[in-house]
């Protein structure tokens, strides 16, 4: 689920994982317990306060904006692999009407599946993987990210959708991670140790060779913009922080290597007038150049020994649905995403009214008169595989009993529904 609170500057994902009291993040004491509970691997919460948390402040909070661009750079590659699977349908990481799979290494809690990757009906397969994955609190809370809703049950899949949560490292092979469209590095990079960076490309690259991987990093530009008091990492467990110029010195060998394009992007926007240091976040999106290898390689890798051990798998509910009129599909999903997002402003309004001290009756009426932006909702992971116009979801949303003005800028519920 998404935190209530907004995600710190430096995020990981892994939540608190033991109920006593937490010692401070940089006396040894509480690396050596937090050590324990963790490894390299795995990624701290966006829930854990840092020392940078109060330095700046993103709206969105910055996990959602790394999450949702994650999820749609993932949602556009794979648009046009469809687009060209059948001129590449001699591999065997071809997307087809079977669906896709991605594997998130440093998953934690699998919080980036619940809400962004789930809602995208072409993913069909789904392997959380982390180092902590056993560790009993972890497990419980990937549990409840990782299980279906009810409203999984109520309006299922088009699609069959397998989610596993495994418990192993990135730097160690798995056969069962074979035939992977896409990888997904989160946050992760900074916490390995030199050898285990050293070991990630061949793994990642050279034996899975998904056609998409997305990496993304603190950017140590960036570290400015948190006050001439900070110094160090942005958490205790960051094994390195790197500017952008020593990412892209990392990124670009590797993608000349195992032939892959190399497209760099930020994510957290700088505070004004601070322009010249890029982004809180720095990404690196790898596309693969050539397929040829990919067959071979996954001949190979089926004779890994299984290393990862599965903690948790479930097999959600679907209804094949492939003589549904397009139309009517995007007209479902569109109004339950504008119903979502309606909610989710609602509550943020209510909140900032109880915090500023206002009134129930005064809370209420913010809560009433709610609006979003028609472009959310076009941009949604839901809709956007649909490729639809801010026009046609206007037209959509009005026929399902929802405000839209001329402009096709904002989105109400009618009165009745408020």
């Amino acid at each position: 689920a998404v935190p209530d609170t907004d995600e710190p500057v430096a995020t990981s994902r892994l939540d608190e994982l033991s109920s006593p009291p937490p010692l401070p993040l940089h006396s040894p004491p509480a690396k050596q317990q937090l050590q324990q509970q963790s490894s390299n691997n795995s990624c701290c919460s966006e829930d854990e306060h840092d020392r940078v948390e109060a330095s700046v402040v993103f709206s969105p909070p910055l996990y959602i904006q790394r999450y949702s661009t994650v999820c749609n750079l993932l949602s556009n590659s794979l648009k046009h692999f469809a687009a060209n699977s059948d001129s590449n349908a001699t591999t065997n990481t071809t997307m087809s009407s079977s669906g896709i799979k991605v594997v998130d290494f440093g998953a934690a809690e699998c919080k980036m599946f619940r809400r962004w990757i789930k809602p995208l009906d072409f993913v069909t397969q789904y392997i959380a993987v982390d180092v902590a994955a056993s560790h009993a609190a972890l497990a419980e809370s990937a549990r409840h990210n990782l299980k279906p809703e009810l409203s999984d049950y109520l309006a299922k899949r088009r699609l069959p959708l397998h989610a596993r949560l495994m418990c192993g490292s990135v730097c160690e092979p798995d056969p069962r991670l074979v035939g992977a469209h896409a990888a997904l590095l989160v946050e992760l990079i900074e916490h390995l140790h030199p050898r285990d960076l050293d070991r990630l490309p061949e793994q990642v690259f050279g034996c899975l060779k998904p056609r998409i991987v997305i990496v993304t990093t603190p950017n140590a530009d960036f570290n400015v913009c948190f006050g001439p008091s900070f110094a160090g990492f942005r958490h205790w467990d960051h094994k390195f922080e790197w500017s952008r110029a020593e990412f892209e010195a990392w990124a670009k060998p590797l993608a000349s290597q195992y032939s892959y394009s190399v497209e760099f992007i930020g994510i957290g926007s700088p505070p004004a007038g601070m322009e010249s240091v890029g982004h809180c976040t720095q990404a690196a999106v790898f596309r693969l150049l050539e397929l040829s290898g990919s067959a071979s390689c996954d001949r190979v890798a089926k004779d890994w020994p299984e290393r990862y051990t599965v903690v948790y798998e479930i097999h959600y509910p679907y209804q094949p649905q492939a003589d549904v009129p397009r139309e009517q599909r995007l007209a479902e999903e569109a109004a339950y995403c504008a119903r979502s997002l309606l909610a989710y402003e609602r509550r943020r309004r209510r909140a900032s009214a109880a915090a500023a001290g206002e009134d129930n009756a005064v809370s209420a009426d913010a809560a009433a008169d709610c609006r979003v932006q028609l472009q959310s909702v076009v941009r949604h992971p839901c809709i956007a595989p649909f490729e639809a116009s801010a026009v046609e979801l206007a037209k959509l949303l009005s026929s399902a009993g929802f405000l839209v003005d001329e402009n096709f800028e904002w989105v109400r519920e009618s009165a009745e529904k408020a």
